[in-house]
């Protein structure tokens, strides 16, 4: 007799346990990496609050620099755009009698006078003129607006990628408070010739 050939059922139950245990790892795999999604987004979201919370500059700050900066910007635009234009009153004339600056402003033709603009400055400089002066007038208009600017312009218009609390802005602070003390200084040395001038409300409000 022939003898029978003999199969072997053990590999299909070893492949299949197998399969069982590749389902049961593929499902914790699963698990984790959802856990881990949780997980980041939650960090990711509590970083993203840490720098919202250090993003924006404090409202107080904002408010003082506008408030001082704004103000001291207008009178350098003046200077540089309308040299010898009143209008802050009896004591922005005081301080503009001081500096000598009505002789460059002029509005007897109307909207056809030059009234202090930079179509004020000619070519040619003498003593009926004085041109120095107005170069030197317009130019301390200049150095004002770019002085000031500098603390107004990323506190209003606050950059996206600065960040007030990680200290961004603290060579903008340093450089205006340096600017300021510079500002006060010169003020200060001819607080006297001023305040007898009738400009000293000014000079207090700016001090």
């Amino acid at each position: 007799m022939a003898a029978r050939k003999r199969t072997n059922k053990a590999p299909s139950v070893v492949s299949s346990s197998s399969s069982k245990k590749v389902a049961v790892m593929n499902k914790n795999d699963e698990k984790k990496k959802q856990q881990r999604g949780k997980f980041d987004k939650q960090v990711v979201e509590q970083k993203n609050q840490e720098l919202k919370a250090q993003h924006f500059s404090p409202i107080p700050l904002v408010f003082i620099v506008m408030l001082c900066s704004g103000f001291l910007w207008v009178l350098a635009f003046r200077d540089l755009m309308s040299t010898g234009k009143v209008i802050l009153g009896s004591m922005d004339e005081a301080m503009l009698q001081f500096t000598k600056s009505f002789a460059w402003y002029d509005e007897s033709r109307g909207w056809k006078s030059k009234m202090g603009g930079l179509s004020s400055i000619d070519s040619v400089t003498t003593d009926a003129n004085n041109m120095g002066g107005l170069f030197i007038r317009k130019m301390g208009g200049a150095a004002g607006l770019a002085v000031h600017s500098q603390k107004l312009m990323p506190l209003v218009f606050h950059p996206n990628e600065a960040h007030f609390g990680l200290g961004h802005f603290n060579p903008m602070l340093i450089t205006g408070a340096l600017g300021n003390l510079a500002i006060a200084a010169v003020h200060y040395t001819y607080i006297g010739d001023i305040t007898s001038a009738g400009a000293g409300p000014l000079l207090r409000f700016e001090l």
